[in-house]
């Protein structure tokens, strides 16, 4: 596999450990970590024939 070009955006080693506590921290607060159960299960989902595609 050959590897990429690097992006102008992309972080060196050094940044990355100075802002990944932030950014995990963030997202431990804010992503769930396990999926909620789909509370709708009875209700199938919309027929395609219910939507106006020519809008």
């Amino acid at each position: 596999m050959e590897q990429r070009s690097p992006y102008p955006s992309d972080s060196a080693d050094e940044q990355w450990a100075l802002i990944e506590p932030v950014v995990t921290s963030w997202k431990r607060e804010r992503v769930p970590t396990t999926s909620p159960a789909n509370t709708n299960a009875s209700t199938p989902p919309p027929d395609q024939a219910e939507y106006d595609l020519t809008a």
